[in-house]
């Protein structure tokens, strides 16, 4: 019986010559968009270098993002979405620096580009004397349901099953009465809807 030879495949290799390169004429190079044109191993490789940047890996889990701790201020945007639509999980704003006696209130809405606005949540109880761990979460239970005030460190993020689904847009607050003199921090949790979605 003759000696068999085998030669090393070529890593991104489209030709298939030897039993080593990639099966079914897919190539290899790090990925994150799926194609036709792709091995498993390109999106394992492209999803690692994803990760080596501290990037969200582009998958459909939920993910969490958090502002700044500032003062709000009638119509600051607090989130971007870009890239595509995405479901609303856990929406809340949390006091860092307490209030002082202004009867300020906190109601969320969003800012489509070409739609205009719309609102996400009524007006919420007085943030007047505010402390610092109070916090205000959205109620998906309608579009105008009251964004609730916690002032006990415990509370329901929702009181139905209902979800909120938003197109690319702008998360904004509206501040009634006056802007807060307290600094407040707003922490979101969604799931993107397409690939290549993005909050900040």
């Amino acid at each position: 019986m003759g000696r068999r030879f085998f030669k090393k495949g070529v890593a991104d290799g489209t030709a298939n010559k030897y039993s080593s390169d990639v099966i079914g004429d897919k190539t290899d190079a790090a990925v994150t968009t799926a194609t036709t044109t792709k091995s498993i191993m390109a999106y394992v490789k492209g999803l690692l270098s994803l990760a080596a940047t501290g990037a969200a890996v582009d998958v459909y889990s939920p993910r969490t993002v958090e502002s700044a701790a500032a003062v709000m201020v009638n119509g600051d945007t607090i989130f971007t979405v870009a890239g595509g639509p995405i479901e609303i999980l856990h929406l809340m704003s949390v006091c860092i620096t307490a209030n002082d006696a202004t009867a300020s209130t906190l109601q969320y809405s969003q800012t489509h580009a070409t739609l205009g606005a719309a609102t996400m949540s009524g007006a919420s109880a007085s943030l007047a004397n505010a402390a610092a761990g109070s916090f205000v979460t959205l109620q998906k239970t309608a579009l105008n349901t009251a964004a609730l005030l916690s002032t006990e460190g415990v509370t329901i993020s929702s009181t139905g099953p209902s979800t909120i689904i938003m197109l690319p847009g702008l998360i904004k607050v509206v501040i009634g009465t006056g802007s807060t003199t307290g600094t407040w921090k707003h922490y979101l949790t969604y799931r993107p809807l397409a690939t290549g979605v993005t909050v900040v």
